[in-house]
């Protein structure tokens, strides 16, 4: 039967209230929600006759703005008054319930538990009866919480909170029909109210009833008839925007979800269950960058601080110990979390989960078991787990768990869409379409699925499939000649070395597959838009944008990195840490194909300068938490060099040995310790004094970054030597304007001090050029700096070639740039202001207004190896040499140029064109081939050509079939073309 609002029944209203557009999308946003315990902030549980006293609405008051001492305060004084007087019973039992829920609301439960039982009119009040059964229902009491529930409904048959609790009581041990009916005999009594009976009631009843419909499926009149009546009467009612907020944390809408725990804040800024709600928001909403770990931090921290017996904030703890990989830490949190409410399945996943990620199987299926004890229909357990170890990448066992899942309860609904989704990233395709479309069906505004069932549709339109024997490519259509060209030969290649390197067995098939926009390419990884990557390894899935995604990526490196994933996942049954395994992808971008190898000298430069770079131990945090832009590509290059440290030191085997230990399920300390006799912190000591070591040599002194200052200047305060005076000046110097007048009379007093120290003039002639825009006075202290020595050497000479090359000297200005590159090779590579050119660009331009062409081409060819993304110096070698007519050697060059150019700019006909010819006078009959097969699937070729070309390099290769096959399409196609008969007739 459907439910009719009161305004309806009355029939005066022909324009219904407006509710903000938050609120209109209950029915959308307030689906599986069941609030547990009690709220500290319900203040009038039962509708009460007549007004209340001055002194019970204070206290009333009190509780709602979480003054909760004075508020007991003010509920004793209640009781006081209205002892021995029959006629305030009602003042007494209101005044009893408010001073428990100030109680509850710090988490004195045991206390509030006494209180109540010591009551006189605890038997006879449904009120009282159901202030007992919701401690009891917070406490995981849950038997004891359903004989109060029933108490206090054989006392009143229809009474409001008790009916809803006793079905959430029933729901959590797993009588799910029983509590049903619970629910349903509550909507009864709504529909036999009339008018006056509902106009009555207070917002806190039309929100225990929303819930009751909640509970039954029927979220619309939740929505329409429930919450709109509750918001009506209070929109500010704490247990309506509790409730509200937790129903639009479940479903998504994390925007909204925390405006309703801001305003329950704005009220009463003690809410522990506000602060909690939002901690845990601010944990799962990664949209709200990598600031939401530290605001969820100070709100958990804050909720148990006022309720130090809070279960819910405890969870939240341990999941941001969780997602540091603090597991033992997290694991703590946990338990606390259950022992404060052992029928939370969501904490008892939790806790398995620990198990799980420190490999002890048998204490989770044990959990299991307990569990189930519990609660029969206890889907939730296994979906929790499912849910945790999905941001670890256990992705086949995330598959299994939610399978457990819907083994205990078929119409869990949440594990329908995590089952969806992480079947298409283990190659289950048709079970994961299945899955998706029965949770849209149950979940119709859940993002991730609603993102991939849209991308699915994209998919089965737009892209094309082939298989090999150990690989499955889905590619767009418009991109599919291309991509097959080179994509599929590259990870044939990988998957032999990379398994050969690490001795692995990679099941297969591995699905490869591409986007050609950025938004599906991250729909497909993490089911949203915004993932800031142009590939994603989950196992044996790999996603990929395509060059047209992502132009000015080399997507080669792209692909082999992500592969390389596939590997390690592999090898470590997916528990190695995010450090090592991306490190090893770096690592093994530059391997086997060292013009691929990232240049980030500069880059961890100016982190080691900063002390931005991690301990090993907390080389993660890099990842979950980065502390600045940038510290996330930065821990991926920490972990290529800590790769490449073990290996010089030691030996590649070691990583080996380091990734069994991952596998085995072994701690980081104990994995460093037994494979290279270390402690963390003696590794770090090692790691950080040969890092030092190898940059101290590379001639470019770093960038500090802001945050350095105020330890510099403490530094300075109490130790005011030269070289720490110059530290802080180049600090100043670097980070911003305000600090132009610091910087100048930092650097002269060390000038007063010493008034030949060679850093003090480069820094106050970069204040010259940069702050004044002197660039007289700029290029003399410059020039005075190199002559005394100073170690900002390569900027010096950096900047006076610019200052020549603006005069037109361009001769002067050759000579710094060529000092600046000699210095420091790999960080002239980096591009730098003003002009955004790094120093071979500025050294290719001037050479190039000499009119010496080969010079200009060396710059081009020297920065290559240190710029696997620049697309226009191999262009400019592939031009330079390709004119040089017969000259092999030249030749090469151009050849080498162009075939890096495909894994940047794949698309460019001119270019394919060109390097096919190259192959043909080098003898590369492979490329002639593979260029022309290309050629032969674009427009603006001619075909003939190709056959032609494609038959005389089989022929080269003693294939006389496949020659013959080419000249005769070739004849086909031009039947008078004498170099196919030539060719027909030499293979006869």
């Amino acid at each position: 039967m459907e439910l009719r609002n009161r305004w309806e029944w009355l029939g005066t209203r022909c324009a219904r209230f407006i509710v903000d557009s938050r609120r209109c999308l209950w029915v959308v946003l307030f689906a599986a929600f069941v609030p547990i315990g009690l709220i500290a902030e319900d203040s009038s549980p039962a509708a009460i006759s007549g007004s209340p006293p001055e002194h019970l609405q204070d206290a009333q008051t009190l509780l709602a703005e979480g003054e909760y001492a004075k508020s007991i305060e003010g509920f004793q004084k209640v009781l006081a008054a209205a002892k021995n007087d029959d006629a305030a019973t009602d003042l007494a039992i209101q005044a009893r319930r408010g001073w428990c829920d100030a109680l509850g609301a710090e988490g004195k439960y045991s206390e509030a538990v006494e209180l109540l039982k010591a009551d006189s009119h605890l038997k006879s009040s449904p009120a009282l009866l159901a202030g007992l059964g919701r401690i009891h229902l917070r406490r995981g009491e849950l038997g004891q919480a359903e004989a109060r529930f029933r108490l206090a409904l054989a006392l009143e048959p229809k009474h409001i909170e008790s009916l809803n609790r006793l079905g959430e009581a029933l729901r959590l041990q797993g009588f799910v029909a029983k509590a049903g009916r619970a629910w349903n005999d509550l909507i009864d009594v709504y529909q036999e109210m009339t008018f006056e009976e509902a106009e009555v009631l207070p917002a806190d009843d039309f929100v225990e009833m929303g819930l009751a419909l909640v509970g039954l499926n029927r979220f619309q009149e939740a929505n329409s008839v429930m919450f709109e009546q509750a918001q009506e009467k209070d929109e500010l009612n704490a247990a309506y925007l509790l409730a509200q907020g937790r129903a639009l944390l479940t479903k998504y809408n994390y925007p909204d979800s925390r405006d309703c725990m801001r305003e329950i804040l704005d009220v009463n800024p003690r809410s522990a269950d506000a602060l909690a709600i939002l901690a845990d928001n601010y944990l799962v909403d990664f949209q709200v960058g990598t600031k939401r770990y530290d605001l969820a931090e100070k709100y958990v921290e804050r909720s148990i601080e006022i309720n130090p017996n809070h279960a819910e904030a405890f969870l939240v703890r341990g999941l941001l110990w969780l997602s540091d990989g603090r597991v033992g830490k997290a694991r703590e949190d946990f338990e606390r979390s259950v022992e404060l409410n052992p029928s939370s399945l969501r904490a008892r996943g939790l806790v398995a989960t620990t198990d799980y990620l420190d490999g002890k199987h048998e204490r989770l299926e044990a959990a299991a078991k307990e569990a189930l004890e519990l609660n029969p229909r206890g889907a939730e357990f296994f979906h929790t787990v499912a849910l945790a170890i999905e941001q670890k990448f256990r992705y086949a066992d995330v598959v299994k768990f939610c399978d457990r899942a819907l083994e205990v309860d078929p119409n869990y609904w949440s594990a329908y869409a995590t089952l969806g989704v992480n079947c298409l990233r283990v190659g289950q395709d048709d079970r994961g379409r299945e899955f998706l479309a029965k949770s849209r069906e149950q979940d119709t505004f859940n993002p991730w699925v609603l993102n991939t069932r849209k991308l699915i549709r994209h998919m089965d339109k737009n892209h094309r499939e082939w298989k090999t024997d150990r690989f499955v490519f889905r590619i767009p259509k418009p991109e599919y000649a291309v991509l097959r060209t080179y994509l599929e030969p590259l990870m044939e290649d990988a998957l032999d070395k990379l398994t050969a390197r690490y001795g692995a067995k990679v099941e297969l098939p591995v699905f490869i597959e591409a986007f050609s926009q950025h938004k599906w390419f991250s729909a497909r990884s993490i089911g949203l838009e915004g993932l800031a990557a142009a590939g994603a390894c989950f196992g044996r899935l790999v996603t990929l944008a395509t060059p047209r995604a992502l132009p000015g990526q080399n997507w080669g490196a792209v692909a082999w990195h992500e592969f390389a994933h596939v590997i390690t996942l592999s090898l470590t049954d997916n528990r190695v840490p995010r450090w090592l395994t991306e490190g090893l992808s770096v690592y093994e971008e530059g391997f086997d194909h060292p013009h691929w190898g990232r240049n980030f000298d500069r880059d961890v430069t100016d982190a080691y300068g900063s002390g931005r770079l991690l301990p090993l131990r907390e080389l993660d945090f890099g990842f979950s938490k980065p502390k600045y832009p940038n510290q996330i590509l930065m821990s991926y290059f920490q972990g290529c060099l800590i790769v490449r440290y073990v290996e010089k030191k030691w030996s590649f085997d070691k990583i080996l040995e380091i990734l069994a230990g991952y596998r085995d399920s072994k701690s980081t300390d104990f994995i460093f310790q037994e494979t290279l006799g270390l402690s963390l912190e003696e590794f770090d000591r090692g790691f950080f004094a040969d890092l030092e070591e190898a940059l101290s040599h590379n001639g470019y002194e770093p960038a500090l970054a802001g945050d350095v200052i105020p330890l510099l200047e403490l530094e300075v305060e109490s130790e005011p030597d030269n070289g720490k005076l110059i530290d802080l000046a180049w600090a100043y110097f670097l980070n911003g304007d305000q600090f132009e007048e610091d910087s100048t009379i930092t650097a002269q007093k060390v000038l007063e001090n010493d008034p030949d120290y060679a850093d003090a003039h480069a820094i106050l002639a970069f204040v010259a050029m940069f702050k004044r825009e002197d660039k007289e006075e700029g290029r003399r202290l410059l020039e005075l700096a190199l002559s005394r020595g100073t170690k900002f050497k390569f900027r010096a000479h950096f900047f006076l070639g610019e200052l020549f090359a603006g005069e037109q000297n361009s001769q002067k200005g050759i000579e710094h740039y060529e000092a600046a590159k000699a210095l420091s090779p790999r960080a002239g590579g980096a591009a730098f202001s003003p002009g955004g050119m790094n120093v071979y660009y500025r050294l290719y331009n001037l050479y190039q207004e000499t009119g010496d062409s080969v010079r200009a081409v060396e710059q081009m060819e020297k920065l290559a190896p240190h710029a696997p993304e620049d697309i226009r110096c191999r262009v400019a070698i592939a031009e330079h040499y390709a004119t040089q007519g017969n000259n092999d050697v030249a030749a090469r060059k151009a050849f080498r140029a162009l075939d890096e150019s495909m894994y940047i700019v794949p698309y460019e006909l001119r270019l394919h064109v060109e390097l096919a010819r190259l192959a043909e006078q080098l003898g590369e009959h492979d490329v002639v081939i593979r260029e022309h097969e290309l050629l032969l699937q674009t427009s603006g070729h001619n075909p003939k050509l190709s056959h032609l070309a494609i038959a005389k390099a089989f022929v080269a290769k003693g294939d006389k079939e496949a020659a013959k096959k080419h000249a005769q399409k070739a004849l086909d196609l031009d039947p008078e073309d004498d170099d196919a008969k030539e060719l027909l007739k030499g293979l006869e």
